[in-house]
C-alpha cells in the first residue's frame, strides 16, 4: 500500500532532480554535482553516522527496503541535490548572502520536521528547534565558504559589496559612452582642426 510514509523521499528526490535539470545549465552541472555529493551527501552520512549512530539524538524509521545500516538509502542523494540548488541561486552580495544562508537554515528544519510528520525520523525533544537550527545553519554556511573559496564558478572576485556591481550590463556600456573613447573622439576632432595663426603687430 503506496502511503505518505513510503512515497516521501522518492516523491522528494524526483522533485528536486527534475529542478536541477531545469535550472543549472548542462555545462556547469558537473561542478555543482561535485559540491553537492562532498557537502550534502557525504556531509549526510557524516553527520547521521554521529548524530544517529554514536550519540544516538536522532533516527530514521520505518525505512522499509531504503535501510541501509540504519540510514535512509534516498537521504544522500536528496541533499546532495539539495545543496545543489542552495549553490546555484546563492547571491553574490554579502548582504544578501547572510539572510539567505539563514532562511535555507530554517527551512531545513522545516523540512526535518515534514519528514518527522511522515514517520520517517524522530529526534530527542531538546533538539528542536534551536540546536537543530545552528545545526542547519552551520552545514550551510560551510556549503557557502567552501563554494566561494575553491570553485572556479565564483568571481575572482568573491561575494561583491552593495556598492559595486559585478554583472556586465550591455545596456548600460552602449547608452553611456566610455571614458576612453569620448578623449579618442576628442582627440580625433582636434587633429583635423586647423592650427589659429595669430597675427602680431
Amino acid at each position: 500500500m503506496l502511503t505518505a510514509t513510503t512515497l516521501f523521499y522518492p516523491s522528494f528526490l524526483s522533485m528536486v532532480f527534475i529542478l536541477t535539470v531545469i535550472f543549472i545549465p548542462r555545462n556547469e552541472y558537473k561542478q555543482y554535482l561535485i559540491y553537492g555529493l562532498l557537502v550534502g551527501g557525504l556531509g549526510d552520512v557524516i553527520v547521521v553516522g554521529l548524530l544517529a549512530n554514536i550519540l544516538h539524538v536522532m533516527w530514521f524509521k520505518n525505512l522499509g527496503i531504503f535501510n541501509v545500516y540504519g540510514q535512509m538509502a534516498l537521504s544522500p542523494p536528496s541533499w546532495t541535490l539539495a545543496v545543489m540548488l542552495f549553490l546555484y541561486f546563492m547571491p553574490s552580495r554579502r548582504s544578501f548572502l547572510y539572510p539567505y544562508v539563514a532562511t535555507w537554515a530554517a527551512s531545513s528544519v522545516a523540512y526535518a520536521v515534514v519528514v518527522k510528520n511522515a514517520g520517517l525520523y524522530d529526534f530527542l525533544p531538546w533538539m528542536y528547534p534551536i540546536p537543530m537550527y545552528f545545526s542547519f545553519l552551520g552545514w550551510w554556511s560551510f556549503a557557502a565558504w567552501l563554494f566561494i573559496k575553491t570553485s572556479p564558478l565564483v568571481n575572482n572576485n568573491g561575494l561583491s559589496e552593495d556598492s559595486q556591481d559585478t554583472k556586465y550590463n550591455p545596456v548600460r556600456f552602449k547608452l553611456i559612452p566610455q571614458p576612453a573613447k569620448m578623449i579618442k573622439k576628442i582627440q580625433k576632432k582636434t587633429k583635423l582642426r586647423k592650427p589659429i595663426k595669430v597675427q602680431r603687430d
